[in-house]
């Protein structure tokens, strides 16, 4: 099944888009509140 295949490989791009959000959501937070 191809989506076990990529499991691993979307995985590690839910980590990196994730880790992305939320740094820019605590980025953002922080701009907020200044």
């Amino acid at each position: 099944y191809l989506l076990l295949d990529n499991i691993d490989t979307f995985q590690k791009f839910i980590d990196q888009r994730a880790r992305t959000l939320i740094k820019n959501y605590f980025i953002l937070r922080y701009a907020i509140s200044y």
